[in-house]
């Protein structure tokens, strides 16, 4: 494992949202379904596919603060609200949770009892999930 990996979400991520868990391929392919004020609201939960916690990162583009970046607020308007996510720890301290939030997602979309998925291991859950919560 390189730094990087430390610091890097592991794909898939998870999002858990009221309806349920939803699986992203991909950091681009979350943050494009995925509105900022949800984020900003806890509208939703999410994790990498090691079971780490994931945050909101700040997104402010870097010239913002500079002449030209004032300029260009003033004429275009605010940027607009991507989600951005990074670690919000760098051990998989949710593991366990991130098991329980598929296995029940996983046993209702699938109409299994959930003490059949109790079983697999979280990345054979994750590949479960990639056929039946891919958003």
């Amino acid at each position: 494992m390189t730094a990087s990996d430390h610091e890097n979400p592991r794909e898939p991520l998870v999002v858990v949202a009221d309806d349920g868990p939803s699986l992203y391929p991909s950091v681009a392919t979350l943050g494009s379904y995925i509105e900022a004020p949800d984020v900003d609201d806890g509208v939703y939960r999410g994790f990498d596919g090691e079971g780490r916690l994931l945050k909101d990162r700040d997104n402010t583009p870097p010239c913002a603060s500079t002449r030209l970046g004032r300029l260009m607020r003033r004429v275009l308007g605010p940027p607009q609200d991507l989600v951005m996510v990074s670690l919000a720890e760098s051990a998989p301290t949710h593991r366990a949770e991130l098991r329980k939030v598929l296995i029940d997602g996983l046993s209702r979309r699938m109409g299994q009892q959930a003490s059949t998925l109790e079983a697999q291991s979280l990345a054979q859950l994750l590949r479960l999930a990639e056929d039946h919560l891919l958003h």
